[in-house]
């Protein structure tokens, strides 16, 4: 009662609820039940989508100002988790050409410290074609993590040192 009390605007005891304002209760309820249910099933192992009928996302790494980044279980044979970077929209031109330079880019340099590409392709999401590439997934923490999880302000030396192991890859 107090909830249709507050969704309907009115405070005081015995308010009468609107047909609009159960209407509007009843696909509120439906979205937090709707998103309670996919949070038992993340928990439970299941998973959310699937990206290219294979790539199954478990969780959503990070994101930047072009892309996002998933991780993902590749079933068997190869049962492995990876990493699969996506857009955030197919839209922008140039943001797709850079996608795919980054893809070129990744695939033709071989080295210990540069992340090997396992697959580049194309996914239908909600009628849009968006492009993905599958990466390993690597440990360790991210960079935002290290900031949000330090402490006190890193030092200049250490910024140093997050540099350095950038440049060399």
């Amino acid at each position: 009662d107090r909830f249709l009390r507050h969704m309907s605007g009115r405070s005081g005891q015995g308010a009468q609820t609107s047909p609009r304002g159960l209407a509007s209760c009843t696909v509120w309820l439906c979205l937090v039940l709707l998103q309670r249910i996919q949070s038992i099933r993340m928990s439970a192992g299941r998973h959310m989508a699937t990206i290219a009928g294979r790539y199954e996302i478990t969780d959503k790494l990070g994101q930047g100002g072009m892309g996002v980044v998933f991780r993902a279980y590749d079933p068997p044979p190869l049962d492995r988790e990876v990493a699969v970077k996506t857009l955030h929209e197919f839209a922008d031109p140039l943001a797709l050409e850079l996608f795919y330079k980054e893809c070129s880019a990744l695939k033709s340099i071989s080295h210990p410290n540069i992340v090997e590409i396992f697959d580049i392709g194309e996914f239908d999401d909600g009628g849009h074609r968006k492009p993905f590439f599958v990466m390993p997934l690597l440990p360790g923490q991210t960079l935002d993590e290290l900031i949000k999880r330090a402490s006190h302000r890193l030092t200049i030396d250490r910024v140093v040192e997050i540099f350095a192991q950038t440049c060399r890859g």
